[in-house]
């Protein structure tokens, strides 16, 4: 039905368009009037303007991500809301944000990507992050820290698009609900998240300045109800992790063949000079029995007979029975959200249990969210979000990754059922002498499991307010402001009866039996707080007229971020009546046990306070013609008090620029199987930071604890030279879609410089005083990155069985192209470690060996070769080397990696399984170390059930023989060869997901929807390039992370 209007004058209409799932304005809708033509583009409030012409007429609503629209307008559809209907099958069909503006896809000239609500909730884990391996292209997960035997050792390094940096952190800055996210991420409860936003090139990030170089993540959390209305969702699920595989560790060798080899070398006096100190350091049990047995404390048969048992313990068998179990994870979540015409809201309440895998080791997190908005007027709009996250760790575990002592003989249970003891630091016969004393010197590790009561208690509160005002028709002002609280407070209480207190006391026992260190529990108290305020005002400014659309955005903010830290120790302390002993002289020196003098420890007494203080200035702008073209521009300007000792150096401008044309829709473009396409360019420079610089000296103060006076240390000088460092980026990108967008891909292509990148420069340690080498941070290299991202991604297709699919892959690779310093360090310190040393014209990821030459066919050493001769002088070849003698495998971290994700849906049942690989890099893997092993113990592997042991083994092995002393940088030359690099070339099976849904009516109007689900993720290797049994992923694990098995559910209703 058409409506006539008899008069034909010019008339003004408005309207406003929303999303009908979300209620969310939509931006960049063509609304035009189909008999005179007139048309504009809605702007980002979803409002629109357009002059009606008095005749009867249609309005047209199109926008690439929805269904075209048509509504017979009439003189009663002023100041109507109209909604869009979303696409199924779309190419462009997310919002961008920024956390400064939201755009379609379709008018952004930058590179993004984007996981929605449903990608997120795919993966089931209590943290944000994991959710987010293999999704998205460019994004890197970086293992080689992960898992090793130090049991703190499970760093997960993100990388985005590659290295922009050396010494700073590569880790994309992390946006949470417009605002840099300065806590713990693991506070981030993944059910309370929208969706997440990837800012990769420079028109993507530059608008955050000189943070931005890495790349930028941008997390929108969920604040406001879809539809019209209340609704109720809830959410359930039980994981169970696998326990670890204590055997898959090859740094062990036999208890059988250890003590064969504690043998030959007690034979050969290795031990004499142990067995001789004063100090009475630690002996192993098998040399004990070796000793008792020589000065015929012990017959042969006892000492057999002792040899016998050791030989058939494992330390792996009891320490998987009584220190590891299966872990598990408990997730419940229910929330509530509303809308009104005026009012939005939303709460959510999280709870998570985790038991950790580590007998002793759990967590807990409890958060909540409240979310609200109120149109105050037509033209004053208030919205404001609080967020609190309490979370309790409790670490009481015994990780054997951790103790560096352990022996494979060693066994948790005596034979009698009691706890055993390890021997720790003394010799055993001290440990009887002094317990013949009343001086219990014995360390049970399950006994210290009991007494260990260690907790972290962390609070995180974000309030988030933000006011827009509506100026005018074109010009609207933002205000928004965020608190920031993130605080730890860490409670250590050692018992009495603990070996560390029970160390102590014996130690300063004196010939009286009175110890002058004081009898009864420590404890330990550290706090951490960092509070942060920031603001914003921001201009908004768009207007459409014809086939040009502008939008300009434009504002200033500040930011200010407190840190407060303190850290206590208390000897003697109850807990009962809440008493400590302060009554210690700690100048006095003291006989300690066994030998020797010492100080009482000087009990923690530390403070620490930072303020960092952030000024910028911005402006971004947009034109768009006639949906083809569009040209965007940003500036900014950032000033921080960690660079310059004047104002003017504080500060840096960074830029960037953007084209995109649209090709479909220009009328020569009518390649019917191409549905969309769009070309893109981006250039623009942003910047990066190191809160470790300052261009001031940095002095920390503290009590000497020999004088008790008041003492400086320079910890570095200062350098008022320091400049930001920045990254310039070109990105070329193609986004298409083929065939009524049932398969879409993205394909971006980047080269990036990053230049005055900051490190360490060694200076003479005589200049002041820092407890060692002097650390001076210059600004003194250059990198180059350089790479590509494609995904791809297939929509459903089928009828009774629908199949879907995506992919992402990504290649990049670094090179350092000039160094200001000189680097003196040794050729040796390439060959070790991941410390990023970088080399002009390499990767700095690159893993550098020596070269093998080797092994000497009558004494199974290893060969090094000096010019045309095969010596075994090691020092004098090690101190002679070079750089380019050196071996150039290639890069540690993977040039080309991706995932492919396929899905088959049949009656409600989905199926989802993804696929990762890895390609391109290279590992070291480890091997036996005689020389730590015969003075420490350590250094054991698996490797020397390999070694050379007659005349003819080198033919067939590269491990060397076992040396009957201590042979200066014989290990060095074989540990660092390489024979020991592996390729870490994989593929591996991410995770699988089966669910179910179904819709139930329960009234006329409202709708159950039930989903049911099983998840497993750590699934295994399919393939790898290497032979030995190592997962390179996690090239220095001590075990695996858990296969972990899920199920749960989600109600909406």
């Amino acid at each position: 039905m058409c409506f006539l209007n008899q008069s034909v004058a010019q008339v003004p209409i408005k309207g406003t368009v929303r999303d009908k799932d979300s209620g969310q304005p939509l931006a960049g809708v063509n609304v035009s009037f189909m008999a005179t033509g007139n048309s504009t583009l809605s702007k980002s409030d979803g409002s629109f303007e357009l002059i009606w012409q008095g005749i009867a007429d249609t309005l047209l609503f199109r926008h690439l991500s929805y269904e075209t629209k048509k509504h017979y307008f009439n003189n009663n559809s002023r100041n109507e809301i109209f909604f869009l209907i979303p696409k199924i099958n779309v190419i462009m069909d997310v919002e961008v944000s920024t956390g400064y503006y939201t755009l379609p896809k379709e008018r952004a000239t930058g590179s993004f990507s984007h996981v929605n609500e449903e990608l997120l909730e795919r993966t089931v884990s209590s943290d944000i992050i994991s959710r987010l391996e293999s999704t998205v292209p460019g994004l890197q997960f970086d293992k080689r820290n992960s898992g090793g035997t130090n049991a703190s050792d499970h760093r997960l390094d993100l990388r985005l698009r590659g290295a922009s940096t050396i010494a700073a952190s590569m880790e994309p800055l992390i946006i949470l609900d417009n605002f840099p996210y300065d806590g713990d991420i693991n506070n981030i409860n993944p059910n309370d998240v929208q969706s997440i936003t990837f800012l990769k090139d420079a028109a993507a990030a530059s608008i955050w300045g000189a943070k931005a170089a890495n790349g930028v993540i941008v997390i929108t959390t969920k604040k406001l109800g879809k539809k019209e209305g209340s609704s109720m969702s809830f959410y359930s699920n039980f994981s169970l992790l696998s326990k670890p595989d204590l055997f898959y560790n090859q740094a062990f060798i036999s208890s059988k063949d250890f003590i064969d080899l504690e043998r030959n070398w007690f034979d050969k006096g290795i031990y004499q000079a142990r067995e001789n100190n004063l100090g009475m350091p630690v002996l192993s049990p098998s040399i004990e029995t070796l000793i008792q047995l020589r000065n015929n404390e012990i017959t042969q048969n006892q000492a057999d007979a002792q040899l016998a048992m050791l030989a058939g313990n494992d330390i792996r068998k009891d320490a998987s029975h009584l220190l590891y179990r299966n872990g598990s994870i408990q997730r419940y979540g229910i929330d509530f959200a509303g809308r009104t015409q005026n009012t939005n809201y939303r709460l959510s309440v999280g709870y998570d249990r985790n038991k950790d895998v580590n007998i002793g080791d759990a967590s807990d997190r409890l958060t909540l969210n409240a979310s609200n908005s109120l149109s105050l007027s037509p033209r004053i709009y208030l919205s404001s979000n609080i967020n609190f996250v309490t979370s309790s760790f409790y670490n009481n575990s015994f990780d054997i990754r951790s103790q560096s002592f352990l022996l494979p003989y060693y066994t948790l249970f005596n034979s009698d059922g009691s706890h055993a003891s390890f021997v720790r630091d003394f010799r055993p016969r001290f440990v009887s002498a002094a317990a013949d004393q009343g001086l219990d010197w014995a360390y049970r590790p399950l006994d210290e499991i009991e007494l260990k009561n260690k907790r972290d208690n962390a609070n995180d509160i974000r309030i988030n307010s933000t006011l827009d005002y509506k100026v005018m028709k074109s010009l609207a002002l933002q205000f928004l402001y965020q608190y920031h609280n993130y605080g730890t407070e860490g409670r250590n209480l050692l018992d009495h009866r603990s070996y560390q207190v029970r160390h102590q006391v014996n130690r300063f026992t004196q010939s009286t039996g009175k110890s002058e260190f004081p009898v009864g529990d420590i404890l330990e108290l550290s706090n951490s707080r960092v509070y942060s305020h920031s603001g914003r005002l921001q201009m908004n400014f768009e207007e459409s007229w014809g086939n040009h659309n502008v939008m300009v955005l434009a504002g200033g903010e500040i930011r200010q971020i407190n840190g407060e830290s303190s850290a206590y120790s208390y000897y003697g302390y109850s807990d009962d009546v809440l008493t400590t002993n302060q009554q210690l002289n700690y100048n006095v020196l003291y006989p300690i046990r066994p030998n020797g003098s010492a100080r009482i420890p000087f009990p923690t007494n530390a403070l620490g306070s930072t303020i960092d203080r952030f000024l910028s200035y911005y402006a971004n702008g947009s034109y768009t013609y006639a949906r083809k073209y569009i040209a965007t521009g940003s500036l900014r300007w950032d000033a921080s008090n960690l660079f310059g000792v004047r104002t003017n150096q504080k500060g840096v401008p960074l830029w960037s620029s953007g084209i995109s044309w649209l090709l479909h829709n220009e009328k020569f473009f009518n390649l019917n199987w191409i549905s969309q396409m769009k070309l893109r360019t981006t250039y623009g420079v942003s910047g990066n930071i190191d809160k470790t610089v300052t261009a001031y000296p940095t002095v920390t103060y503290s009590q000497n604890s020999e004088t008790s006076l008041p003492m400086a240390i320079v910890r570095s000088p200062g350098n008022r030279n320091l400049r930001w460092e920045r990254t310039s980026m070109l990105n070329i990108g193609a986004d298409v879609g083929l065939f009524g967008n049932k398969l879409i891909g993205t394909l971006d292509v980047y080269w990036k410089k990053s230049s005055d990148l900051i490190a360490n420069k060694l200076i003479d340690p005589t200049l002041f005083y820092s407890g060692g080498l002097g650390n001076f941070k210059v600004n003194y290299a250059d990198l180059d990155c350089s790479g590509a991202d494609i995904n791809l991604e297939v929509r459903p297709l089928g009828r009774q069985v629908k199949w879907s699919s995506s992919a992402n892959i990504s290649h990049s690779r670094n090179r350092v192209t000039e160094i200001v310093t000189a680097d003196n360090a040794s050729a040796t310190s390439y060959t070790h470690g991941l410390s990023n040393r970088a080399i002009i014209d390499k990767s700095l990821d690159n893993i550098y060996s020596l070269p093998w030459a080797g092994l000497e066919s009558n004494t199974g050493d290893p060969l090094v070769r000096e010019g045309e001769i095969l010596t075994k002088e090691y020092t004098r070849y090690i101190n002679g080397l070079q750089i380019d003698d050196l071996i150039e495998h290639g890069s540690t971290v993977p040039i080309l990696y991706g995932a492919f994700r396929n899905n088959l849906m049949w009656r409600g049942c989905t199926l989802s399984i993804n696929i990762a690989f890895k390609s391109k890099y290279f590992y070291r893997r480890k091997s036996i170390s005689y020389n730590t092993l015969m003075q420490n113990n350590t250094g054991q592997h698996l490797d020397y059930e390999n070694r050379w042991q007659a005349p003819g083994d080198e033919l067939f092995t590269d491990v060397p023989s076992v040396p009957m002393s201590v042979i200066a940088n014989r290990d060095v030359v074989y540990l660092q060869s390489e024979v020991l690099v592996e390729p870490g070339d994989h593929i591996r099976i991410q995770d699988v997901r089966l669910q179910y849904d179904c819709k139930l009516r329960h009234t006329s109007s409202k709708v159950l929807k039930l989903q049911l689900y099983a998840f497993a993720n750590n699934l295994g290797l399919l393939w790898k390039k290497s032979h030995f049994n190592i997962d390179p992923d996690y090239p220095s694990a001590y075990y695996l992370p858990p296969t972990t098995g899920s199920i749960g559910l989600k109600i909406n209703y």
